[in-house]
């Protein structure tokens, strides 16, 4: 039997807060119809987006200056990014076996996907957070702070140019495990694939974030990355995805 305390004792261990009795009827209707191994998942992968909220809130309260490798880290976590993986799966009704679930090719593809899609939220969320004051920083807030010289215009720039060299390992990393792949991992790709385009297409039309007068109404396109440097972006902690390309 397996155990897990979201399926234990609802009642008693929630109480009457509104919060906590949504959560547990949340939690009741995703076990009614998913896996024990999805839902093991779905919930360290949630635990690991509190964290990055307490994170976040921690660097919030410093007010100190974080460097973009500390902010990166937190800000994936944070942004619950790798939460949604799981769920995708559990949409799809995958389960990806853990030989292949902790693969160092495949977590890295996974984690390349999620910073991909945390990059694009702080990239068309901006004109937002700038116009209602919002003391959270983003990437490019981060940019600047490390480097005073340069204008928000071109720490944008950095940003988007870190962000297009992610995106084209990500490909790179997805062409290499898609030679060989079997149907489990395939769909787990395509799902991948689904949530950055998502992630992008809900930037672009949701009205949290759409103004017409906001500068980043208008998203520019492009089919090539803005930088082409093929090595590891300048982020100490994503660099070891780059040892994956290829195997």
């Amino acid at each position: 039997m397996c155990f897990s305390p979201w399926r234990a004792s609802w009642k008693h261990r929630n109480g009457d807060l509104p919060l906590t009795v949504a959560c547990a009827d949340v939690a009741r209707d995703l076990w009614s119809w998913a896996s024990p191994v999805q839902m093991d998942r779905f919930t360290a992968t949630f635990r690991e987006w509190m964290n990055g909220f307490i994170w976040e809130s921690a660097l919030r309260e410093r007010q100190g200056d974080v460097s973009l490798n500390t902010y990166m880290a937190m800000r994936v976590l944070a942004a619950g990014s790798a939460n949604a993986v799981p769920m995708a799966c559990m949409a799809v009704g995958l389960e990806l076996p853990a030989r292949q679930w902790h693969e160092p090719a495949v977590v890295a593809t996974r984690e390349a996907a999620m910073a991909v899609a945390v990059l694009d939220n702080d990239r068309y969320s901006r004109a937002k957070s700038v116009e209602s004051g919002d003391e959270a920083p983003d990437v490019v807030d981060v940019i600047l702070r490390r480097n005073p010289g340069l204008s928000p215009e071109q720490a944008l720039t950095e940003a988007v140019a870190i962000r297009d060299r992610i995106m084209a390992l990500y490909l790179r990393l997805s062409a290499g495990l898609r030679r060989d792949a079997d149907e489990a991992l395939l769909t787990y790709l395509r799902c991948l694939d689904l949530l950055i385009i998502g992630n992008l297409d809900f930037g672009a039309t949701c009205l949290r974030y759409v103004d017409p007068t906001a500068p980043s109404a208008c998203l520019p396109w492009s089919d090539k990355p803005s930088d082409c440097t093929p090595g590891p972006v300048p982020i100490p902690t994503f660099a070891w995805w780059w040892d994956h390309v290829d195997r």
